[in-house]
């Protein structure tokens, strides 16, 4: 099954960049409906003439939505492809239902593809792919799961019986399967490693790609446990070296870019705030660069209107570092909420998406970003006006802007 923007089983009507309206319609009958809402979307879209703020950038609306959390993410597979899962909507309009499906949005064309049913997606990188198909109760009442793994178009398919809280006992063509002897899960590349003998069950470890190494947070259960320093594991050699940031300061962010070759780990929401200081007469946040070689370098996020709530999202892009921060007024506000681009000198930002957003993920070139932001009236949240319906549902809904594309150069100017 496949929507393209004008035609096709979905069609997804643009105006100024702005997507107004997404179904399961023909193309015959998309020109009739334009006419039709046109007025009645604009508002949701963010068109409106009444809106005194513009995106600086074109954004495309795939007119699909996602129940954040629980498994609900994105992941690029290249700078062109991104996975992503979907929530559909129930016989009586109202979005909720549990039907889910994997899509895959082809970014240069955009172009999406229903890939398969999911209900939770694990992870996707280069050609591997983790997610649940199906979740279900057999005939004795039995919580089963069906879930698929492997090279995407090849995954192998396992069918798993409820053990447990968060636990399987899962089967491959019937026989009994547990995870390979001598491996861990690795999601930077949604596939088996070899145990780097981290002690996982005793300690806290986060692996990064299996050619670099992995982070050890310390001893499980240990009282402020939080505060232990890092150390990182370096695969070439098996050094041990010391690092600048604790679980606390790094529990939310490891990102890794791979034109790069590093990885930015930072600290979301209001413990952000923990770490702040000064720098310069600036108050200032604090991230990390880590390369494979366990190089660190320093970064100082100035503290602009992204920062009275802490950081929602920290992300480097081609075009600078991409920021989210939630700050939700009384009666539905959306207040300074949205994505900031900043190079991180005090004072130059400039907004590029205004709203709440959910999710957040950049293409590997640093050019794409493809994000869900809670649907809303004006500056008001959908939500907050009751209206959960198949106009303002109370869900996300996936976006997507190119910057190397449609950002003008000289824009980081004072919000």
């Amino acid at each position: 099954m496949r929507a393209t923007i004008a035609c096709g089983k979905y069609v997804s009507i643009v105006s100024d960049g702005c997507s107004l309206m997404t179904g399961k319609i023909n193309a015959v009958k998309a020109m009739v409906v334009l006419l039709a809402m046109v007025t009645l979307f604009a508002p949701l879209s963010g068109c409106s003439k009444e809106e005194p703020w513009k995106s600086p950038v074109k954004i495309f609306d795939t007119g699909l939505w996602h129940k954040s959390g629980g498994g609900q993410k994105a992941f690029w597979l290249n700078e062109q492809m991104i996975a992503f899962t979907v929530v559909g909507n129930d016989e009586k309009g109202l979005f909720g239902a549990e039907e889910r499906v994997v899509n895959m949005l082809h970014a240069g064309k955009m172009l999406v593809e229903e890939y398969a049913g999911g209900t939770i997606l694990y992870c996707a990188n280069g050609n591997n792919i983790s997610f649940v198909a199906r979740d279900y109760k057999d005939e004795e009442g039995n919580w089963r799961r069906i879930r698929k793994q492997g090279e995407i178009g090849k995954e192998f398919v396992l069918d798993g019986t409820e053990s447990g809280k968060w636990t399987y006992d899962w089967k491959q063509n019937g026989k009994p399967w547990s995870q390979p002897e001598e491996k861990v899960f690795n999601e930077y590349i949604c596939d088996y490693q070899d145990d780097p003998g981290a002690d996982a069950d005793i300690r806290i470890i986060k692996y990064l790609r299996p050619e670099h190494g992995y982070l050890d947070y310390g001893e499980k259960g240990l009282k402020n446990g939080f505060n232990q320093l890092t150390v990182f594991v370096r695969a070439s050699d098996g050094a041990r070296i010391k690092m600048p940031f604790t679980q606390e300061t790094t529990v939310a962010g490891r990102q890794y870019y791979p034109v790069l070759n590093k990885y930015l780990l930072w600290r979301r929401g209001e413990g952000a705030l923990k770490g702040d200081g000064w720098r310069g007469g600036y108050r200032v946040l604090p991230a990390w660069w880590l390369s494979p070689d366990g190089e660190v370098e320093d970064v100082y996020i100035p503290a602009e209107p992204w920062a009275k709530w802490g950081l929602s999202t920290f992300r480097h892009t081609a075009r600078g570092y991409l920021i989210h921060s939630i700050d939700i007024k009384r009666g539905g506000q959306i207040g300074a909420s949205g994505l900031y681009l900043t190079d991180l000198t005090p004072g130059k930002y400039v907004k590029v998406v205004a709203g709440v957003i959910k999710e957040v993920e950049v293409s590997p070139d640093g050019c794409r970003v493809f994000f869900s932001e809670v649907p809303r009236v004006g500056d008001k949240l959908a939500d907050s006006l009751m209206e959960k319906t198949v106009l303002y549902p109370s869900v996300p809904r996936w976006k997507l802007i190119d910057l190397c594309r449609d950002l003008p150069e000289g824009v980081l100017n004072h919000g």
